[in-house]
């Protein structure tokens, strides 16, 4: 087992990888319920509760790119659940890397930000919760 390249990790949204990441994060998490009584001594004890994921990702903007901001902007505007796909791609961004894991779900897009700074490159922030489960399968 290979550790792996972050290079490659990737996300799509609504079809669409999105272009000129420089990073992105996935990450899942689970409520708990209190089941604590008197007789637990003093001690917290808790049960399992509801499980969500969310994530997010930061890259270069690019004017008129629908696979960038563009797009990520029009699925904002649109206030609707969105296909998302983290995965790994080879290193044009183009084809998933066959027996990688790849997880995939519906999600909003909760926040989108562009920074532009003098004589700096344009950049812009993505944040996205999701809306069910999120699945894990293998690229074929």
């Amino acid at each position: 087992m290979a550790i792996l390249n972050g290079t490659l990790a990737m996300i799509s949204i609504g079809g669409n990888v999105v272009a000129n990441l420089t990073s992105c994060e996935i990450s899942r998490e689970m409520a708990t319920r209190d089941t604590t009584t008197k007789t637990s001594a003093g001690n917290k004890e808790i049960l399992e509760g509801l499980k969500s994921f969310s994530g997010s990702g930061s890259g270069f903007f690019e004017d008129g790119l629908v696979a960038g901001f563009n797009g990520l902007n029009a699925a904002f505007e649109a206030r609707s659940l969105v296909t998302l796909t983290y995965t790994t791609y080879d290193a044009t961004g183009t084809t998933v890397v066959s027996g990688d894991e790849i997880y995939s779900g519906q999600i909003m897009i909760t926040s989108l930000s562009r920074t532009d700074g003098l004589e700096e490159s344009s950049t812009f922030e993505v944040s996205f919760e999701g809306s069910g489960a999120l699945t894990a399968a293998t690229n074929p």
